[in-house]
């Protein structure tokens, strides 16, 4: 399954609005072109998490609007133990059932904590599948099923 270039296009001018409207929350992956707007705050952002009131233990998933290459996608990490869930290691993906058709993409890490660090690994490790397996038919990549 695959976006069209309907959606795909919209996803795009919808994440460039977005970071027009605050590009102070748009970061850039330290290694790669790619802009990301992350939703929760990183372990390793003692600064962010001060103004938070947070300590890094709190920093258990985090996700983000990552723009990478022409596609859009909505990335999602989490600890092993989220809640009292128990989850496995690994990278999952999953497309949206309704329209506007949208990719998922999801990483459970054995970590205590996400890092801006660990995040960014994750992207590295999602962006080479993709491009080995446009398809998303990848065996490196789950569905996302399987976390049930």
């Amino acid at each position: 399954m695959h976006a069209s270039d309907e959606e795909e296009n919209a996803a795009v001018e919808d994440f460039e609005r977005r970071c027009a409207y605050a590009p102070d929350s748009v970061y850039t992956h330290r290694d790669k072109p790619w802009r990301y707007i992350p939703i929760h705050p990183f372990a390793d952002e003692p600064d962010v998490l001060q103004s938070l009131g947070i300590d890094p233990g709190h920093c258990r998933w985090a996700d983000a609007y990552w723009r990478a290459d022409d596609a859009v996608y909505f990335l999602q990490v989490w600890t092993q133990r989220v809640d009292t869930v128990e989850r496995k290691p690994g990278l999952y993906v999953q497309w949206s059932k309704t329209p506007p058709i949208r990719c998922y993409l999801a990483a459970v890490i054995a970590d205590a904590t996400v890092t801006r660090t660990c995040f960014e690994s994750i992207m590295d490790q999602f962006h080479s599948s993709l491009k080995a397996s446009p398809s998303l038919s990848s065996p490196a990549l789950v569905p996302f099923k399987t976390l049930n």
